[in-house]
């Protein structure tokens, strides 16, 4: 069988991806007048945001006029080690307060205090308390508002469609080619603007609290295009996931948790963050905990499942019931009741602070290029808040949104798209296809699924919470042989393009090799330890490395160069 083009689709603005940013910056698009479609790999409200617990930082000065969006800005440069961009940091803290306000009126319900004022609770290393909440399911709540946001304004939304490939004509980005997962149609996009918010890339790890969906495709698509990326070595862990029952190893504990007062132990019933950092304990950034946690399981002080002890039970019942009800019910599945017994958790990876380098407006160095969410970096710097993902996908969704819709107004000829360019891209499709009725088909290691396992166990034991030399050209020798692996031996399970979940699987497998080899590429370049980067041979800050930031792309060979530039010229 031989792939072809099933039709041609025209649009001002395409955004790929439908999580909070995606959907944020279609919102905007439709509001600008700008004609946008929306395509969205998972069904529509499904997206990996809804996972999101904690909630969304804000320095409300109506709520608590000594928290201002200047507190908020500094508690996130602290917090990523000054490795951020200056003014992505600034524009999240000083717009995120008429974001917030934008959800109330696309339908959020945030909690309230007893004076009727929108409630907010501290989170790790915030010296004010500027996370505001639904419970313990804010992105579910975001998510549900903004679909809803998106039905009024009649947004265009592709379901279950995958973005396998961008194009550019004469330098700048022009369109997409898109498979319909159901059908297996392939249609080509032709667009005046493209932006990029497909999310992260967490399933590359095999422990980890990110959604199936969460595939590394927007960095791939990104480089693929010649985007650059940015502190791709940055992976937060984060200090709180599940560890029993098995199935459900890695599941994110909310840092709502620990921000209603949750303590930490070890087996022998130590507060071990008193050692670690006595002045925020529990609410020490994600990166020390996470440390922390490690380091306690690594001296024989963990239980028995490699873990440690979170507890609440010292809590009033009702405060868990009212703050906390989606970990109630998460343990009361797995057979604990955390009013009267401690969970047992261990780091589970969680964001990829690194990402597309983006301007204040979301625009990338291709023309026609932005994006905005997890798929950026800047933002965050070397190691996120908890609460300022959802508050970056909200002011970065409408900053990328404003930018593409200008310029997709100021493009006035809806560009062509090279028919090489297609063609080879119809060809990366199909030899997938091809070899899926070969002999060796459904034998690892020519199958997506035993290849994503070595993938997945590469990654978390070479490229962990803390990492060495040797582990990392280990795990660079694996990832060059994956890398071979998915873009010459694999293959799907079926020939035939319709229903076939194995092809999809191919590709995404395929961007999160090439992703994670970026990941590794430049977490051996940083010989530093900052922010969530921990390099056990090189365990202290070094003064040389003070806010330098990678920028990795690759040449007109395909090869990964980089350059490692002053934070001040990003």
């Amino acid at each position: 069988m031989s792939l072809s083009i099933a039709r041609e689709y025209m649009i001002d603005v395409l955004v790929v991806g439908a999580g909070g940013a995606g959907l944020r910056a279609a919102i905007e698009i439709a509001q600008e007048g700008v004609s946008v479609l929306v395509v969205s790999k998972e069904l529509l409200g499904a997206a990996h945001t809804c996972m999101a617990e904690g909630g969304l930082n804000v320095a409300l000065t109506e709520v608590n006029p000594a928290n201002h969006p200047e507190i908020h800005l500094q508690d996130t440069l602290a917090g990523g080690a000054y490795l951020n961009r200056g003014s992505l940091a600034h524009a999240m803290a000083y717009e995120a307060p008429d974001r917030v306000h934008d959800l109330e009126r696309f339908g959020v319900i945030f909690d309230r205090d007893d004076h009727g004022h929108i409630a907010q609770r501290f989170s790790g290393k915030q010296t004010h308390p500027h996370t505001v909440f639904v419970g313990d399911y804010t992105g579910q709540a975001i998510m549900a508002a903004l679909v809803e946001q998106a039905r009024r304004l009649q947004i265009g939304v592709w379901s279950e469609h995958f973005v396998s490939t961008l194009f550019k004509t004469n330098g700048i980005a022009s369109g997409a080619l898109v498979i319909d997962q159901h059908s297996g149609e392939l249609t080509l996009v032709r667009a005046r603007a493209v932006i990029l918010c497909t999310g992260g890339g967490g399933r590359m790890y095999s422990v980890t609290t990110n959604a199936a969906s969460n595939t590394a495709d927007g960095y791939a698509l990104a480089l693929q295009i010649g985007a650059e990326l940015v502190d791709m070595e940055m992976i937060q862990f984060h200090p709180t996931g599940m560890i029993l029952p098995s199935a459900m190893r890695g599941k994110l504990v909310t840092e709502s948790v620990r921000g209603e007062g949750g303590r930490l132990f070890n087996r022998d019933g130590e507060r071990f963050m008193e050692r670690y950092n006595p002045q925020r304990l529990e609410l020490a950034g994600r990166d020390e905990v996470a440390r922390a946690i490690f380091s306690e399981v690594q001296a024989g002080r963990g239980t028995d499942q490699g873990g440690v002890y979170l507890s609440v039970a010292h809590l009033p019942a009702e405060l868990i019931e009212q703050r906390l009800p989606t970990m109630l019910t998460q343990f009361l599945a797995a057979g604990v009741d955390i009013r009267k017994a401690p969970m047992q958790i261990h780091p589970s990876m969680h964001h990829m602070m690194g990402g597309i380098r983006i301007d204040e407006w979301g625009a990338c160095n291709v023309p026609g290029l932005f994006a905005a969410g997890e798929v950026t970096g800047g933002d965050h710097g070397g190691n996120r808040l908890g609460g300022n993902a959802l508050a970056s996908c909200q002011v970065m969704g409408k900053r990328a949104a404003i930018s593409a819709a200008k310029f997709a107004a100021e493009r006035l000829d809806l560009p062509a798209i090279d028919l090489a360019q297609v063609k080879r891209a119809l060809e990366i499709l199909d030899q997938y296809l091809q070899k899926a009725d070969s002999p060796n088909s459904g034998e690892w290691p020519d199958t997506a699924h035993g290849v994503l396992g070595q993938l997945q166990t590469t990654m978390w034991q070479k490229v962990g919470i803390m990492r060495t030399e040797s582990e990392l050209l280990a795990a660079k020798e694996m990832l060059d042989y994956l890398n071979w692996v998915s873009h010459d031996e694999l293959c799907a399970a079926s020939s035939d393009p319709r229903f076939n979940r194995s092809w999809i699987d191919c590709l995404e497998l395929r961007n999160m090799v090439i992703t994670a080899q970026v990941v590794v590429y430049a977490a051996l370049l940083r010989q530093d330890s900052r922010g969530a980067h921990f390099r056990r041979d090189f365990p202290h800050a070094m003064p040389d490395w003070e806010r330098r930031n990678i920028v990795v792309r690759h040449d007109q060979q395909g090869d990964l160069v980089h350059e490692i530039i002053n934070q001040s010229e990003l």
